[in-house]
């Protein structure tokens, strides 16, 4: 269903567009409901009706990582205009039913780490897909691996040679944009389609092989745990955040971060933390999802969220 003309909302092989303005006004007349709070709250209506664990993705124009965002079932209904949307949440929940209780052939499948390496393994001809950026993927990637930016403008033109019926192997840092291309090229007719869940954060806390990448630079080993530690060991709230500059609910919360540790700087120390650039420090702490927030009281961890937040969301947390 396209909100906007750069927002649009669906499910990694159901995608709905109203192309006519003044249906679109008809349709989703909503007092300034926010593009956010459809793909949350659609998620968390589906998840209420059924228990199975799915992943929503945004279509690859906006490219989100909804399965960390979706409501609890009481923020959905206290919502003040939840009466005007739910005929709209029903439909495209049971559009999303509807595709993810079929057979299964019309989806793709996602695997852990040692599933993936062991299916790969186990398959005799593949197509490896890293979705990274070109700068990613000089610095390291799984053996065998052909590169094509999900976020870049030739996505369709740099998978247009691959062979429909080979099986293809998709990942990403986390997740977020592997799964989104898993459901395009399942849209596109690719048979055999396996996406890495959690990406190659969780390839690493496996302790699988990577082949080193071309990049003449380099990466920095970044922040060790006791340097970490030492940052964290403050007599104020520290709130760290965990980003990454490709990741783009990173990038919506950024501004929310910079505004509180500016207006919050009596109370709170605020920490953002590149987790390309600390990939073992993200090992260490387990951080295997972009954005995580965390929110250090007294010197002990007291709070952790995966994924996007409202600003006033993250301020109750300081209180």
């Amino acid at each position: 269903m396209e909100v906007s003309g750069k927002q649009v909302l669906g499910v990694p092989y159901v995608c709905c567009f109203i192309s006519n303005q003044s249906m679109k006004n008809r349709f989703l007349k909503i007092d300034s409901l926010s593009i956010k709070f459809i793909n949350n709250a659609a998620t968390g209506f589906f998840h209420f009706y059924n228990s199975y664990r799915f992943k929503v993705s945004f279509t690859r124009i906006t490219i989100s990582q909804l399965r960390y965002e979706a409501l609890n079932l009481k923020q959905i209904i206290d919502f003040p205009n939840m009466k005007k949307i739910i005929p709209i949440l029903f439909i495209v929940s049971l559009v999303i039913y509807g595709c993810s209780s079929g057979t299964g052939s019309n989806s793709f499948k996602s695997l852990s780490a040692s599933e993936f390496n062991d299916k790969i393994n186990a398959t005799q001809k593949t197509n490896i897909l890293d979705v990274r950026t070109s700068q990613e993927f000089s610095e390291s990637h799984i053996k065998n691996a052909i590169n094509v930016d999900w976020n870049g403008d030739a996505f369709d033109a740099g998978i247009a040679n691959l062979d429909k019926s080979t099986p293809v192997f998709v990942y990403c840092l986390s997740g977020g944009r592997s799964s989104a291309a898993a459901g395009h090229l399942v849209s596109l007719g690719y048979k055999e389609v396996y996406e890495l869940d959690g990406g190659l954060m969780k390839w690493r806390e496996a302790n699988l092989p990577e082949t080193a990448g071309t990049t003449s630079t380099p990466k920095t080993m970044g922040l060790t745990k006791q340097q970490f530690d030492s940052m964290v060991n403050s007599d104020k709230q520290v709130l760290v955040d965990f980003n990454a500059d490709w990741c783009q609910p990173c990038q919506r919360l950024k501004p929310y971060i910079e505004e509180i540790s500016k207006e919050q700087a009596s109370i709170v120390k605020v920490i953002s933390i590149n987790a390309d650039d600390n990939r073992s420090l993200c090992q260490a702490l387990n951080i295997n999802a972009l954005p995580t927030l965390q929110l250090y009281k007294n010197k002990t961890l007291a709070w952790t969220h995966l994924g996007y937040l409202e600003k006033d969301d993250i301020l109750k947390q300081l209180k």
